[in-house]
């Protein structure tokens, strides 16, 4: 596991980040500093606690970028499979949250299948940026977001799952959601259960 801290700013260019655990940040763990992912893959982290291949925290920044992809994280009892931002941003040009079903799906035992932010801000832009195939075993199966701003400028959040609400987005807090030219497909959530349902947001 990497650890990125103290007001540092770290870029991974052309790199395959994987096969890594640790209690936050299966693949890294930023706290008060930058990451920039350029053209990377990062995959197949674990964390016991939170952010299955990302984790972020203390007013951290977060880019991906050149079609950089984040998937196949896992948080067993945690939040965010993918990626947990605690009080940090995280921007996304030409990015991913997933790649497709083959390559298996990001997992949160808790809340945030792809993305679990906290008083935190997220930017997804431009159309070829996307939070696809996650599942969240609480809610949001594709982003969770508490007392967050969430922006959604272009691009596609699809085939999201979560067992309880909130398939594609689950917003609650003193949070905004704003979506422009979004595309939001497939992404589901149980309907039977009281107070479930969202299947897109909720």
């Amino acid at each position: 596991m990497l650890e990125v801290t103290g007001k540092e700013k770290v870029t991974f260019r052309h790199m395959w980040l994987r096969n890594t655990t640790a209690t936050n940040g299966g693949v890294v763990a930023v706290t008060d500093g930058t990451l920039v992912l350029d053209d990377v893959l990062a995959t197949d982290g674990d964390a016991s606690a939170a952010g299955g291949i990302i984790y972020a925290s203390g007013g951290s920044a977060i880019s991906l970028i050149n079609d950089s992809s984040v998937y196949r994280g896992n948080t067993t009892n945690g939040d965010g499979g993918a990626i947990a931002l605690f009080a940090s941003t995280l921007e996304v040009d030409d990015g991913n949250i997933g790649v497709s079903s083959n390559n298996g799906f990001s997992t949160a035992g808790g809340s945030g299948g792809g993305i679990y932010a906290a008083d935190s801000t997220l930017r997804l832009n431009e159309s070829q940026s996307r939070i696809i195939w996650n599942q969240s075993g609480n809610l949001g199966g594709g982003i969770y977001a508490s007392d967050s701003n969430v922006t959604i400028d272009g691009g596609e959040i699809s085939n999201n799952v979560t067992t309880f609400s909130g398939g594609g987005i689950y917003i609650e807090g003193d949070s905004s959601l704003t979506l422009t030219d979004a595309t939001m497909q497939e992404n589901s959530a149980p309907i039977q259960q009281t107070n479930g349902g969202g299947g897109a947001i909720q």
